[in-house]
């Protein structure tokens, strides 16, 4: 603005200083030079603002990218947070496993029933632990482990599962698969099943059928090709209960 006010006085200066010396006859004249002066000046002052708006509108950008990546920061730090709390304090024996199926961490639930203490479990495997082999035959010993914990479940591959509720054992019936094509993963989906609808409704009989349903399902393609989407699930849950 300084520059616009600056200008504009120096050309009413010159103007005056024309007319003073030259009459207006050379100050029409110089009308038109005036003119293309002053909208020369206009474009201009016109882009330096178009320039400065421009320029604020991207800085204005980046403060906003910048203000919702670190709301979505502290909203991933919150969740991670609640997840690991649930995780540390749940009274269901829990395990985060590695690809490999080594143990990345086992919450104080699970390292009580299986009395492991504070032993460094990362260089273990999960079936070093617990597997169907070391269940069936042995259901007076698994028994007494989850006397200590109020719910377990174990998978039993194409047997079911067996379910503890405060102590008391319940078999969950399996659901046939089709054609076993992968078992590779059926174990990660059981649990991962089982949690989800046990989080989701609180009851562990409905989590443990829909566990058995979810990983019945997945052997029947390579890889996670057959793992199922809800309405899958869901629906295949309905034929299974149907048939109890």
């Amino acid at each position: 603005m300084g520059i616009a006010y600056a200008g504009s006085a120096s050309v009413a200066t010159l103007l005056y200083l024309t007319y003073q010396q030259s009459g207006v006859g050379v100050l029409m004249a110089g009308v038109p030079i005036i003119g293309l002066l002053m909208a020369t000046m206009h474009m201009y002052l016109r882009q330096q603002e178009a320039d400065e708006a421009m320029r604020k509108s991207r800085v204005e950008a980046v403060e906003r990218e910048q203000e919702q990546a670190q709301r979505h920061m502290a909203e991933l730090q919150r969740s991670e947070q609640r997840f690991h709390s649930a995780f540390t304090h749940a009274f269901i024996g829990m395990t985060l496993l590695r690809p490999d199926g080594r143990i990345l961490q086992a919450n104080r639930a699970w390292r009580s029933l299986l009395g492991v203490g504070d032993e460094d479990l990362s260089p273990r495997s999960f079936s070093d632990f617990v597997c169907a082999e070391d269940v069936r035959g042995q259901e007076e010993e698994l028994t007494e482990w989850v006397q200590r914990v109020p719910l377990a479940v174990v998978t039993a591959g194409a047997s079911g599962a067996l379910l503890y509720v405060n102590g008391d054992r319940f078999e969950v019936k399996p659901r046939p698969a089709r054609d076993e094509v992968d078992e590779t993963g059926a174990g990660d989906v059981f649990a991962t099943t089982f949690l989800i609808y046990y989080h989701r409704d609180g009851d562990p009989w409905a989590a443990a059928e829909a566990a058995a349903c979810a990983a019945s399902l997945s052997v029947e393609g390579e890889g996670w090709s057959t793992v199922p989407d809800t309405a899958t699930l869901e629906a295949a849950l309905k034929e299974y209960r149907a048939r109890l």
